[in-house]
């Protein structure tokens, strides 16, 4: 009953949810942003501290890419950025993927070369793209309960992994329910890595470098992305083991960088500046690691 009022009051709050405090920050009214949250601690049932302090970074004391690349941060930015390019690049490619898979029943890798006319998708097919793609939004649900209960890393690392072994299994034609259920595990697999990837970019970096890192980092999945919806759709007519492997190669470059990738962030104090707490989150890594 409290879940379905929370999530009721969430819905109603669209109507009349104020501006962002970041947003009346930084367009100077403080005062403002102020009340703003004084209103989001009493929607939520949580008391306003006492000794509330409003803290404003100028722009000259914000980071850039030079801080993002500095060495403190450089093996995290370079996995991360992996780790999403190659996600991104297999959610997008599926997109362009599924839809041709589906109309010319796709099966591994059986002896049946693509058309190199577009057929018209049946009503089953939209269908099964339907059920596919209803995937994402149950692996968003689960992504969110484990990074909750269980962290950020362990299953990060289980669901590249699982990415990574089924995209293998495309190779292989056992009969079309069976492609279809793997279409729907590597959709699912993938959505629920994507909500991980940004629990870490966004709890990784301080306050101050925060976006910066996030649009680095967001750059390499939109060339992932990018370079997906024009290379797959091309390899696929060329040969679809083409498609298929080039789809292995960046789940396995996922899963190489995410088992590389060892600080865990759940539960860890996110940081405002770099010099900030520096030993909080390398304390998390000791602690998973031991």
């Amino acid at each position: 009953k409290q879940w379905y009022q929370r999530r009721v009051r969430a819905l109603m709050s669209l109507f009349f949810i104020p501006e962002s405090p970041r947003y009346l920050v930084t367009s100077g009214q403080r005062g403002q942003a102020e009340e703003t949250l004084r209103w989001y601690f009493k929607w939520n049932k949580v008391q306003f501290p006492e000794q509330f302090k409003l803290k404003v970074y100028e722009n000259l004391e914000r980071g850039n890419m030079r801080d993002v690349l500095q060495p403190k941060y450089r093996k995290d930015t370079i996995l991360i950025s992996m780790i999403y390019f190659g996600n991104a690049f297999i959610c997008h490619g599926l997109i362009v993927f599924l839809p041709i898979a589906l109309t010319e029943g796709f099966c591994g890798m059986a002896p049946k070369k693509p058309r190199s006319d577009c057929l018209i998708p049946t009503q089953a097919d939209i269908m099964d793209y339907n059920i596919i793609t209803s995937a994402a939004v149950l692996a968003c649900i689960l992504g969110l309960i484990l990074g909750k209960h269980v962290g950020r890393l362990l299953p990060l690392r289980f669901f590249t992994f699982c990415l990574f072994s089924l995209m293998c299994l495309l190779f292989i034609c056992i009969n079309s329910l069976v492609t279809r259920a793997i279409f729907f595990s590597v959709k699912f697999g993938a959505a629920a890595a994507n909500i991980l990837i940004w629990f870490l970019i966004l709890e990784i970096y301080p306050t101050v470098i925060r976006n910066s890192a996030s649009g680095f980092i967001n750059f390499w999945g939109k060339s992932g992305g990018a370079l997906a919806t024009g290379l797959i759709y091309f390899l696929y007519y060329v040969n679809p083991f083409l498609a298929v492997t080039t789809f292995v190669l960046n789940a396995l470059l996922s899963f190489v960088a995410a088992m590389m990738f060892d600080k865990e962030t759940k539960d860890v104090t996110l940081l405002d500046t770099i010099e900030q707490g520096e030993d909080e989150i390398e304390g998390s890594k000791q602690t998973f690691l031991n």
